[in-house]
């Protein structure tokens, strides 16, 4: 092999090379792009799905303080029927 094909051959492999370095910088960039999105969509989730925790948890302290009303006014219908039943029995006794 001469001087000159070495050099020839040399030449096409830092061409080849050179050109399969280029194609991996343009993967690596849309890499890069692509997680940007990706990153971007995830912290959205992340944000909407935090904000939608945060609304349920206030809507069942909500209803938790509505449930103990509903059993407090319960509670004091069943002290009124009570009172109602003792009357209407003590009426009856009285007949």
């Amino acid at each position: 092999m001469t001087n000159e094909e070495f050099q020839r051959l040399v030449l096409d492999k830092l061409t080849t090379l050179d050109s399969d370095v280029k194609g991996l910088k343009d993967g690596q960039n849309r890499f890069e792009s692509e997680f940007k999105s990706v990153k971007e969509i995830v912290l959205k989730i992340e944000h909407d799905h935090g904000a939608k925790l945060d609304a349920l948890f206030d809507v069942r302290e909500i209803q938790k303080e509505i449930n103990e009303r509903i059993f407090t006014t319960f509670d004091r219908l069943e002290a009124k029927i009570d009172v109602l039943q003792m009357e209407t029995a003590h009426i009856r006794r009285i007949k």
